[in-house]
């Protein structure tokens, strides 16, 4: 008998070899034998590969709600709604959604719960920067210093990069 485990390491070789709806379906199998905060996860990651962001967003929940502290699953939820306030046509993701502003507010509450949950610099640095750019675009001047400062007290070198601006 085949296990949630297996079906799970199986699933993220898809996922490596860039067979995204393969590695989805694998994904959901481990789940249905078994559900796992690290299956969900992936499955996110999966859903985010096909840009299918606000399927990914469930699915970290669902990984969240079994695993509250898992950072990596945070900034991956951050980043994806993230995505999805960069979609806001009539067609677009955020139909869902109250606004744009509500998107990127859970994007920062995502991005916060990552840092304070990760105690390696290298991911709690990420997890900075990318609170700075959402504070950034939610107008929140003095909330992105901070959060610029945080990530280069983390990652000094990368300081000296240009930054993305949204």
């Amino acid at each position: 008998m085949t296990t949630a485990s297996e079906i799970n390491d199986a699933a993220i070789a898809l996922l490596h070899s860039g067979r995204a709806v393969e590695a989805a379906a694998g994904f959901r199998a481990a789940i249905a034998v078994s559900p796992s905060a690290e299956s969900h996860y992936n499955l996110g990651i999966a859903l985010k590969d096909q840009h299918r962001h606000r399927e990914s967003v469930v699915a970290y929940y669902a990984a969240l709600a079994l695993r509250p502290e898992f950072a990596e699953c945070h900034f991956n939820a951050g980043r994806a709604f993230q995505m999805l306030s960069d979609d806001p046509g009539p067609g677009g993701a955020l139909r869902n959604f109250t606004d744009r502003r509500d998107v990127l507010l859970r994007a920062a509450r995502h991005f916060r719960a990552s840092a304070a949950s990760d105690s390696a610099q290298r991911s709690a640095a990420d997890s900075y920067r990318s609170l700075e750019e959402v504070l950034h675009q939610l107008g929140d001047a003095a909330g992105a210093r901070a959060a610029y400062a945080a990530y280069v007290r983390r990652a000094p070198k990368d300081a000296l990069r240009p930054r993305r601006r949204v």
